[in-house]
């Protein structure tokens, strides 16, 4: 009897979390598909290098800026309330975008579906605490990036696609659409998941400076950064528009597919050397390894490309692992503003490098210098890791109490 109880259960919490999930899916594609505009829509708002630079950095200061709030409304308000919120922001910004006469209201409207999406990985993540089974915790966070990467992938190379073929304009029609049926969709999701408790203890405001004097949880952020910039550079917003091919969106896709295929064994990877330390160290040198390749081979065939975007892809999986990192070093009243915090930081490197990158490329006037930032970051990345961040993997048995009384 328990066990016919328990799958109607389970279906009912990987559907909820899969209706979470199309969020972040919305959000990537509303993200990347600003590197695919096309060139009338430059040209009419007199576009440059550098404003491109730092219009794209305006999601990232709107995505920045409201995490915390947001993390802290998961807490306070649910997950439910916090969702409808941030559809209708992102809504809103979208069809801002879409009717903006000059730059000034581009810059808003960006910063508006960067506010609107703020909270979407990790409203994912805090939807697979709450509605799978805590065994389930590992596998459901890898597909929140799944998720995420998919939502990349339709954004630039079958966004490319539905814009050649059926124009910018009914392109955006659909963004828009989309973003008002998931705010319905989220009217009618159940506020309570099964393995919620009827009380739960409430994070207070005062609780707050915890978090910012955490070394633990500093350093995470730091390297979630650190791990998130060739995503938040690269991948969503400059590559495309630097490799001038036809098939540059098709090629970064391989970007994608490698970080949702690390981004799901990458948990376990760390199980299996027992080191979460260890693993993000072998992440962050093969970031290195690879910039440092872009860098010093200025002509790449089209499978040489392919290979080390995937590659660069998967060692970005390391902000995934740092939600686990996260739950294993918080108390679990704080988990879903301490994820915020750590994924306010990564996403942070899209407001700083991306202005910085483009400007760089403005005066270098090639790419090749201002991706010299990336094998530095990789090497700062590793002697945090190997410095600073204190292993985890021993806590491993008290993670599935802490998993199992997030919202208890």
């Amino acid at each position: 009897m328990a066990s016919k109880t328990i799958k109607p259960i389970l279906l009912l919490g990987l559907f909820v979390a899969f209706l979470y999930m199309l969020f972040y899916f919305y959000d990537y594609f509303l993200q990347t598909s600003f590197s695919i505009l096309p060139q009338e829509f430059i040209n009419k708002h007199n576009i440059t290098t550098e404003s491109f630079g730092f219009l794209s950095a305006a999601f990232f200061y709107g995505y920045v800026i409201f995490q915390i709030p947001l993390g802290y409304c998961l807490d306070r308000i649910s997950l439910k309330y916090t969702s409808i919120l941030c559809a209708f922001c992102c809504t809103v910004g979208t069809i801002l975008f879409y009717f903006a006469t000059n730059f000034a209201i581009l810059f808003l409207a960006r910063f508006m579906i960067g506010a609107g999406t703020a909270c979407a990985c990790v409203m994912s993540v805090y939807a697979v605490s709450m509605w799978l089974h805590p065994k389930h915790f590992f596998i459901g966070v890898g597909m929140v990036q799944v998720a995420g990467c998919l939502g990349s992938i339709f954004g630039q190379a079958i966004g490319t696609l539905l814009t050649q073929k059926f124009g910018w304009d009914n392109t955006m029609h659909w963004m828009i659409y989309s973003g008002f049926i998931l705010l319905i969709i989220y009217f009618f999701i159940p506020k309570k998941s099964p393995y919620e408790a009827l009380t739960k203890e409430k994070i207070k405001i005062k609780t707050l400076p915890k978090l910012f004097i955490n070394k633990q949880i500093i350093i995470i952020a730091l390297l979630g950064f650190v791990s998130w910039a060739p995503v938040s550079v690269l991948a969503a917003t400059w590559l495309v528009r630097l490799l001038h091919q036809n098939s540059a969106a098709f090629l970064l896709s391989f970007f994608w597919i490698g970080l949702a295929i690390a981004s799901l064994l990458i948990g376990k990877c760390s199980d299996y050397i027992k080191s979460r330390r260890k693993t993000i160290m072998i992440a962050f040198l093969i970031q290195l390894f690879c910039g440092l390749y872009l860098i010093l081979n200025k002509s790449l065939t089209p499978l040489q490309l392919g290979i080390v975007l995937f590659l660069l892809g998967a060692a970005a999986a390391v902000q995934t692992l740092s939600f686990v990192l996260t739950a294993e070093s918080i108390q679990k009243e704080m988990y879903g503003t301490a994820a915020a915090l750590v994924n306010m930081t990564a996403a942070s490197s899209g407001g700083v490098l991306n202005p910085i990158f483009g400007v760089i490329i403005a005066h270098a006037q090639n790419y090749q210098t201002a991706l010299w930032i990336f094998p530095v970051l990789s090497f700062i990345g590793i002697t945090m890791a190997f410095f600073a961040l204190k292993e985890t993997y021993v806590a491993k048995e008290e993670l599935k109490l802490t998993i199992s009384t997030v919202n208890s």
